[in-house]
């Protein structure tokens, strides 16, 4: 579809990131020649086979490598977009269909390129997490709905902290909320690697996750935690080489555990099963797990799996 699309506008250079909206009507594409493409499904024409683009802008000024759509409780037309120039840019299309996304917010925290960008499910809130190359995972909420140019930060700490020194211990993210912290508040202290990926979980019966994807080839799961009031370390899923692309958090209506899938640069995809309900704990918070992946597939090793 995204070749037959292409016939119709201007190339757009390699395609980085493509994106649906919740009714799957509209579709977004982001790629290395800095631009956002909004295709509409012409309905009109009979069959959900003809695309036009209503929307094409300049909006990075480096290759943008993810986009998304909020959820339309909150907006039926917001999208996000993470670059390489450091920065993530929440558009919206105020004029319902005129072809014109004025930028709403520019979020610029990150010391190094933003990779990865995703808005929380509804019964979280509007609610807006980045992962980037400084190390740092940042989660940004628009207090007020109707004000959607307001997106201050509650939480920033560094997102792939774990190891054989720590995995003993509890492990409190920082927050700007000012949550006690066993983490080091910038890079190069021994902990620091990048962060490539993220997605949240969306169970709606479970308290607010997040599954980063690291550069040192593991994935960890972060849960936010009302007592401390900050983010708590509460798996270290090991299965990859090299460092992760992707990950994903299946949807589970009704199991009774999670699945995880991630891409590596190893070539590898790899799957986790997981439970990660609290057990009761006299020493209060508890060391993260350490979870094996159940299913490894190579099916081009060598190649990088995106």
């Amino acid at each position: 579809m995204i070749a037959d699309l292409m016939e119709q506008s201007e190339p757009q250079g390699d395609i980085l990131d493509l994106s649906y909206d919740y009714y799957g009507r509209r579709l977004a594409t982001v790629g290395s020649d800095r631009t956002v493409k909004i295709w509409e499904a012409d309905y009109a024409a009979g069959s959900a086979q003809a695309w036009r683009c209503t929307a094409s802008w300049d909006a990075h000024d480096a290759p943008i490598l993810r986009v998304v759509w909020a959820h339309p409780e909150f907006s039926p037309s917001l999208i996000a977009t993470c670059s390489m120039d450091r920065r993530v840019i929440l558009w919206e299309d105020r004029d319902r269909g005129e072809g014109r996304w004025p930028a709403i917010a520019k979020l610029m925290d990150s010391r190094d390129e933003v990779r990865g960008v995703a808005f929380a499910p509804v019964h979280v809130g509007l609610r807006l997490a980045t992962v980037s190359a400084d190390g740092f995972l940042r989660v940004y909420e628009a207090p007020d709905p109707a004000n959607l140019c307001q997106w201050p930060p509650i939480a920033e700490f560094l997102g792939a902290v774990g190891g054989d020194t720590l995995d003993n211990e509890p492990i409190v993210s920082a927050t700007l909320l000012g949550s006690s912290s066993t983490l080091p508040p910038a890079p190069g202290l021994g902990l620091y690697t990048g962060l490539g990926a993220l997605c949240w979980n969306p169970s709606p019966v479970d308290p607010a996750e997040l599954v980063v994807g690291c550069d040192d080839g593991l994935a960890r799961i972060w849960r936010y935690s009302t007592d401390s009031g900050g983010w708590v370390l509460k798996a270290i899923l090991t299965g990859h080489q090299m460092k992760l692309h992707d990950v994903a958090w299946a949807p589970n209506p009704g199991r009774q555990f999670h699945l995880i899938a991630s891409a590596g640069k190893d070539g590898a995809i790899s799957i986790w099963k997981l439970d990660l309900k609290d057990e009761p704990d006299p020493r209060g918070a508890q060391p993260p797990q350490r979870i094996p992946a159940m299913v490894r597939l190579e099916e081009q090793p060598n190649t990088p799996a995106w």
